[in-house]
This record gives structure tokens, sequence and C-alpha cells, in this order.
């Protein structure tokens, strides 16, 4: 199973679809190949696991009757230690795949289990609101997760024991409703360390209402036929382990050609060029740094698709990832304005509801004299008056007014709906 996993690289599919858009149908059919796999390394685990175990039984039992014979003679037991066979290797874990792991769990199965394994689910808000992005372990996590994005060794350093796993591989694809996406793309922690930089984040309008019944049956199309044996292929294909190992990976080398590195380079400095003030990434600069790299791993993915022992990548899979990543980097800039404007319309939306409870006519001193703690500065009023007019909810009133015995020069009054 070595092949399109020798790229490390941690994609969130984040698609915040409206229950009935039928995400889960969708990722079904995708994932089709990787459960094929996950079945068959499992009913290979069962067959082995028996066999493991009473091997391991017996090296247990050599072990203990050589500790016994050799009592009392510290040499001869070293030699005789020495001379022993080693123990049986424990057959890997069958996931490929997991849900919503701790972080500790995540390097328990690399340590154990395949040396590459995807944070896959079409419940994204299963992983965010579980214990692994908790508030106590957030930073823990998404820091954990960057750094095998960087492909940096996982290590784990406690009174009891010292992890240092290297040739590991991790992949992340989420699918999320709108709630859990809303979260994800305010929250200062998750932009700050970099993490939402390190995914390919799109976020598609629903086709609910356009669909029209496709007289397509999926079971013979000769596109999802071929889709599925290509990837069962690499997924079947034996991992490139360090010797001696079986879950230490030392992945083939690809390279760019000529012609696809002089496409990848024009691609870097108009990237590079488009992130200086007032340009159109300057807002996504995080993002945009990272975008060449990106293209670069999309490339390697699809030359390893086209063929499997590829050791090169052409100007088509540099072309085609350009084509993937300039998608990418006009949604980051979407979802980056929508996403730093969340917080504020949700507290427009807390000065709304507090206003239709207290006042039909107001000024900017109700607001930050009277209002919800939030707004309580002048500044903060100004932002939600701002808001609550370009949504339509507050007009400006013409004349003065006065309110609570006091007359002001400039009033709003709420719009009747």
């Amino acid at each position: 199973m070595g092949g399109v996993l020798c790229v490390h690289n941690i994609i969130v599919g984040n698609r915040p679809w409206l229950s009935g858009d039928r995400k889960t149908a969708v990722d079904n059919v995708a994932l089709f190949p990787v459960r094929a796999i996950e079945e068959k390394l499992r009913d290979e685990l069962s067959a082995v696991t028996a066999k493991y175990t009473a091997e391991n039984a017996a090296w247990k039992k050599m072990y203990s009757d050589t500790v016994k014979n050799s009592e009392g003679d510290m040499d001869a037991r070293t030699k005789a230690l020495e001379e022993l066979v080693s123990p049986p290797k424990k057959p890997l874990d069958a996931m490929l795949t997991t849900e919503e792991p701790t972080y500790e769990g995540l390097v328990k199965k690399l340590e154990f289990g395949q040396p590459s394994i995807g944070i896959f689910s079409d419940e994204g808000g299963r992983f965010m609101g579980g214990s692994a992005m908790s508030e106590q372990n957030l930073l823990k996590t998404i820091a954990g997760l960057s750094k095998m994005w960087d492909g940096s060794a996982v290590t784990r350093t406690r009174a009891e024991c010292s992890i240092n796993l290297v040739g590991r591989r991790c992949s992340l694809h989420l699918m999320c409703q709108p709630e859990v996406s809303q979260k994800i793309f305010s929250n200062e922690m998750l932009a700050g360390q970099g993490f939402l930089s390190r995914c390919l984040v799109v976020c598609p309008e629903s086709t609910i209402g356009t669909r029209s019944y496709n007289r397509i049956n999926l079971k013979t199309c000769e596109a999802i036929l071929e889709y599925n044996k290509t990837l069962q292929d690499i997924l079947s294909t034996p991992y490139n382990c360090k010797d001696g190992t079986n879950n230490e990976l030392t992945p083939t080398t690809i390279k760019l050609t000529k012609q696809a590195k002089d496409v990848w380079i024009t691609f870097h400095d108009d990237v590079e060029q488009k992130m200086r003030d007032g340009e159109p990434f300057a807002v996504i600069r995080g993002f945009a740094s990272k975008a060449p790299e990106h293209a670069a791993r999309l490339a390697c993915v699809m030359a390893i698709i086209d063929d499997s022992s590829s050791s090169s990548v052409k100007q088509v899979h540099v072309e085609s990832a350009i084509v993937l990543m300039n998608y990418y980097l006009q949604e980051a800039a979407r979802l980056f304005h929508s996403s730093a404007e969340m917080p504020e319309l949700k507290l427009a939306e807390k000065t709304l509801k507090w206003l239709q409870e207290n006042y039909r006519v107001f000024s900017l001193v109700q607001l930050y004299q009277k209002g919800p703690n939030a707004i309580r500065s002048q500044a903060t009023a100004k932002k939600m008056v701002k808001i609550l007019e370009d949504h339509n909810w507050i007009e400006e009133l013409d004349d003065g007014v006065v309110i609570d015995g006091n007359r002001h020069r400039k009033a709003w009054k709420l719009i009747e709906i």
C-alpha cells in the first residue's frame, strides 16, 4: 500500500452541505476502494492472529526456559539470550481510517498499526466536537497534525515511555454541516497556528432542488469501475519500508520534469506577487504561502494515479494541480472574509434581539451604556449599527429624538417586518 500514500498531505474537505445533500452517499462511492482494502486487511489479520498468538506464546516459553536454565551465571544467561531467536512480529492493525481519534490514540495507531492512516468522516462534527479538539486538547492536536503535514517525526515523551516515530503519514478528510464549519473558520487558534493553511478547504453551494434523476448504475459505470480498480491496485501495492520494519516508510522519491518544474516556478512566483499589500491573496497569506507546496503534492498524487510506478511528475500533472489550487485559493479568500465577519454578525444578531426587546428607537448611547456587555464601547456600537443598517434591520431618523429623557441628534429605529 505505497503509491499515493507516499505523498504526505492533510486535506480538509469541508463541505458544509445541508442535510439531504447526499454527502454520505457521495463519500461512500469515493471511499469504496479504501473500505474494500480495509475489509481485505481485516480478513488477513484474522487469519494470522491465531498463528502469531501461538508463536508468541512459544517464544515466551523459550525465553522463560532460557533464563531459568542459566540462573546464577550471568555470562551464560546473556549468551543464551543473545542466541535466542527474535520474538515474532505482531501483525499490523487493519485500520486505514478512523473518524474521531484522540491525538494519543492516533500516535498509538501509527506505532503499532499501518504506517499511513486517514482521519476520514462524513460527519466532521464527530471529530471537531470530540475530545481531540476540546478546549484543553485543541492546541496539542493541531500542533501534532501540523507537524505530521510538515513530515516531522511523531514524538511523545512521558515518564513511562518515549515515542519517536518516523516514516509515518496522516491524511484528514472532514465533511461538515454549516454550524460546524463556522466554528472551524472562526476559530482563531486554528488559523493562528497555521493549521487551516495546511488544509484544502471548500464550501460549495447546496444543489438541493436542481438534481434531476440520472439513469446511471454506479455498479456498472465504466468510469467508477476504473476508479475503483486504480485505487485498489495502488492501495494493494506493498509499502516501501525500512529494512527490518513493517511500518516505517521509506517512500520513493518522485521528481518534477524540467518542463513541470518551469510551470511550477511560474505559479510560485505568481502567487508570491499576489500576496503583496492590496493584492488578492494579501488576506490569505498563510494559506497562499503554502499553495505552491500544495500544488506540488497534488501533482504527485495525479502522477501516481496515472502510473503507480512513476518516478517523475509531468507538466500535465502540474498544470492540473494548478487549476485545482487556483480554485482552493479563491475559496480560501472567500471564506476568509466570511469567517472574519462571522463573529461580528453573531454579535449584531444579539444586538438586534436586545433592541427588539428594549428599544424601537435608539441612539448609540443606549447601545454602549445599556446594551449587551460585548458592545459596551462606542466603537463597537457603531459597528453594530453599520451591520444592522447594511442588512436593512434599522434605518436612521432624519431628526433627533428624545430617548430616556435626553435629546439625541442621531438616532435609529427598527424597521418593522
